[in-house]
């Protein structure tokens, strides 16, 4: 019926029923996520350049190198140890065309690190900010804050990205 999809904003001084999506929340809710998900950067960050799960990593700057050097279409005919779906080839080209306005000539295994590890950072915390959106719609703000909290300190993501390097976290 027309009235579930209205809620009451007694809060707003209206008395009266508003669409849920005019009874928005406070703005300033949203500070707390952004600290969770900064202090979640910052705690990562501090790990970018360990040096990661070796075996993988040079696996990894490979692929990188192939991926740089070769046409989008002939990547994986030529590389034929690549099982990541198409969509981690884009991200890596991505990385690369970002990297070349910085960084002039062969990049050094440091600044590797933070090409490699950087991505699956930030999903990492675009993970916990949609745990939040998820939680917040269907728990309310408390709920949603702690539920991404959860996930931007959880010490097996923070490994699994930051510290090892992995894209699947």
């Amino acid at each position: 019926s027309p009235m579930e999809s209205v809620k009451v904003d007694a809060a707003a001084g209206t008395g009266g029923l508003r669409p849920p999506q005019l009874a928005a929340a406070n703005p300033m809710r949203i500070v707390p996520l952004l600290v969770v998900l900064i202090a979640g950067l910052l705690i990562r960050v501090a790990f970018v350049q360990a040096p990661g799960y070796h075996d993988d990593m040079v696996l990894f700057y490979g692929w990188f190198r192939a991926i740089v050097n070769l046409p989008l279409g002939q990547i994986y005919a030529h590389v034929p140890d690549l099982n990541y779906p198409p969509l981690y080839v884009v991200l890596v080209e991505l990385s690369a065309a970002v990297l070349r306005l910085f960084v002039h000539g062969p990049p050094s295994d440091a600044v590797l690190n933070v090409v490699f590890k950087l991505p699956p950072i930030l999903f990492d915390l675009g993970g916990a900010a949609l745990v939040y959106w998820i939680g917040r719609r269907g728990a309310g703000h408390s709920f949603a804050l702690w539920s991404a909290a959860f996930m931007a300190f959880n010490p097996a993501i923070i490994y699994d990205s930051a510290y090892w390097g992995q894209n699947d976290s």
